[in-house]
């Protein structure tokens, strides 16, 4: 790549293929250089491109390979996942079965490292600032992606992540009806746009490092009130992996067949509370889109349980949703109902719910078995009760809730 690269590229997102590897014979066979950082192969002549690299101005997105090599056996902080002991110690006589799994699983994660949850091969897309904000939401649909890490190339860092709430807050702010352009979608950058919304945003990307415990990645995503947090590697500024409540999750469920018994997980959730239940945000299939994206942000809500006039669940519509406007080009009227947009929802397989007398090991299982964030709770008709999301149950586990 020329020198020019940087500025005749940034039309086009970047898309990063992170490979986990455990040895240095692993990193020869991918002809990758693991002690060069992002920024470094991303401006530089030497940025090893692949075959397929997107012409300046295309549409297709660059793709970039890099490899993150843990510390080796010796250096490691910390024990391995092979290493740890998953099973869980019995429950002394008169103890608290709820502060005993609590304890267990605090104890557990503290254990493990961010490095532990990165998946043999992944990627992550990158956009820079200065790509328009339509062809960024394009991009994510084709990448099936909620979010991306936003790269600064005057400022040579990440800075941010785009993610399907800035689309929801581009159509609040921009919509005024189907007649009338969108003009901060159509045109404005990635840039502008975070500049408009600054108010409402940290000032810094918060991101952890690879060696970091996945307790303290569950507590920043907590503590913070985000869903997601990318991990980057501090002495290069290499982008590793996103750490999200649902990869936490499925990694947990992942380890439950060596737990043992924890009293804890066969506890119903009428028995623990878990979960929100009161003052519950709903719609109805005659709901307008614009109203349904208000009552996203102004009720900081990622689902809208859809209900009938008697309150049975009949649906839902949730941010991600959102994107399927992009999709179809179809975000231009935001006055038609819910039900209207559901029709060009792809592959949905119905609405998951979950009733009280549900324990914790089934509603970890079903969540990591449909790979969904959350569960209507429900009655035995139907009728809407509550939700679970996955952060509801994170927190429960390690006892912030």
């Amino acid at each position: 790549a020329p020198a020019a690269a940087p500025a005749a590229g940034l039309a086009v997102p970047m898309v990063m293929t992170v490979m986990r590897t455990n040895s240095d014979s692993a990193l020869s066979s991918h002809a990758v250089e693991p002690s060069v950082s992002f920024r470094d192969r991303l401006f530089s002549g030497n940025a090893p491109l692949s075959s397929d690299a997107a012409a300046p101005g295309s549409s297709q997105s660059i793709k970039r390979v890099h490899s993150y090599t843990p510390r080796r056996p010796h250096e490691r902080v910390g024990p391995t996942p092979a290493e740890v002991s998953l099973t869980a110690p019995p429950l002394p006589p008169h103890g608290d079965p709820i502060e005993h799994g609590r304890a267990y699983f605090r104890d557990l994660l503290k254990r493990l490292h961010c490095y532990d949850l990165m998946p043999a091969s992944g990627k992550i897309v990158v956009f820079d600032t200065l790509l328009h904000v339509k062809k960024a939401f394009f991009a994510l649909v084709q990448h099936g992606l909620r979010a991306a890490l936003l790269w600064n190339s005057r400022r040579q860092q990440f800075v941010g992540m785009l993610t399907i709430t800035d689309f929801i807050n581009i159509l609040r702010h921009s919509y005024r009806s189907p007649f009338v352009t969108m003009e901060e979608l159509e045109h404005h950058r990635i840039q502008t746009w975070r500049e408009l919304s600054e108010h409402s945003r940290p000032e810094t990307l918060l991101s952890i490092d690879p060696s970091a415990s996945l307790f303290d990645a569950l507590r920043m995503l907590i503590d913070e009130k985000i869903h997601r947090l990318p991990v980057i590697e501090a002495d290069s500024g290499n982008a590793l992996n996103i750490v999200t409540h649902k990869r936490l999750l499925l990694f947990i469920e992942s380890l439950l067949p060596s737990v043992g018994s924890v009293v804890l997980l066969q506890m119903t959730l009428g028995e623990l509370g878990l979960g929100t239940r009161n003052n519950i945000a709903s719609i109805t299939k005659e709901t307008s889109l614009i109203v349904a994206m208000n009552i996203f942000v102004e009720r900081r809500v990622s689902a809208l349980p859809i209900v009938d006039e008697n309150g049975v669940v009949v649906d839902i519509y949730a941010k991600y949703d959102a994107i399927h406007l992009a999709r179809e080009r179809t975000y231009n009227n935001l006055d038609v109902c819910v039900a209207s947009a559901l029709d060009h929802r792809p592959g949905f397989g119905g609405v998951e719910t979950c009733l009280l007398s549900h324990t914790l090991d089934q509603i970890m299982r079903k969540m990591a078995a449909r790979r969904v964030h959350r569960l209507i709770l429900v009655t035995e008709q139907g009728v809407l009760l509550g939700i679970v999301s996955l952060s509801d149950v994170l927190s429960f586990l390690i006892g912030t809730s």
